[in-house]
């Protein structure tokens, strides 16, 4: 845990600089800091009992000298020790792909492999198969993803669509086999929260299996639709999908 909260950079690509877990304080009304030994925590606050806002004090202009002082003199009648490694309570270091979470294989990147540590049998046993072994840049996405790859405009999509499943694959995991669709999934059930405005009551429209970039047509309980979402009303429903090949996919699905 204390290697995961030392690495700032590691949430960047995920939550950006300003993220949620940065808790700016309440018109300077409380200051934190802490500090951890081998042997012992320190933990500091600063503010007016009263709550009443400070004079522009920040944790670091506040909390912050005073945790380096108590630190110091906690240390003088106790033995600060040494903090555990991963290592030293039997987690293992593995290089794993950034981008698929599988065992880092030839074909990921010095940049997209990175070395994670896991408990003992939790760690990925399956070597990364969405990056070629050649190590030309290209990502085979699986099928899943397609919608988000294809509006992050971060590759091809139809790549990993069309391809088989490479050998040894868990099932659900990697490229899809033929023609079909990604979402709804055959016989789901939705239900629209109470209060949810309708346009946001949507799900996406992804199919996978597709030839190349051929577009593919849309059919909601017979009738045409040309959006990328589908807007959940009340009922059964068929939904369809075309290829420009002529193959068909077909789902059914409720909504509550």
């Amino acid at each position: 845990m204390l290697d995961i909260l030392s690495d700032p950079v590691a949430r960047v690509p995920g939550f950006g600089l300003d993220t949620p877990f940065d808790f700016p304080s309440h018109h300077f009304t409380d200051n934190w800091a802490v500090g951890v030994t081998g042997a012992f925590t320190v933990a500091v606050w600063i503010g007016n009992f009263s709550g009443r806002p400070m004079r522009q004090v920040s944790g670091v202009t506040g909390a912050g000298p005073l945790l380096h002082r108590a630190l110091l003199a906690v240390a003088q009648r106790y033995d600060p020790g040494v903090l555990l490694t991963p290592a030293d309570v039997g987690a293992v270091r593995v290089s794993i792909c950034r981008l698929s979470g599988l065992r880092a294989g030839a074909g990921c990147a010095a940049t997209t492999a990175v070395e994670e540590w896991f408990l003992p049998g939790s760690e990925p046993a399956r070597e990364c198969d969405w990056h070629s072994a050649g190590g030309g840049g290209g990502v085979a996405w699986p099928a899943e993803y397609a919608e988000w790859v294809q509006q992050s405009g971060l590759g091809d999509t139809a790549a990993a669509a069309a391809a088989e499943p490479a050998s040894g694959a868990a099932p659900g995991r990697g490229v899809a086999a033929g023609f079909r669709i990604v979402s709804p999934p055959e016989g789901d059930r939705y239900q629209v929260p109470p209060g949810v405005e309708a346009r946001y009551a949507t799900i996406a429209l992804p199919a996978a299996g597709a030839p190349g970039d051929a577009p593919v047509r849309w059919w909601v309980d017979g009738a045409p639709t040309r959006s990328a979402r589908w807007q959940l009303r009340p009922g059964r429903h068929s939904i369809r999908v075309v290829a420009a090949s002529g193959r068909v996919a077909e789902v059914a699905v409720e909504v509550r």
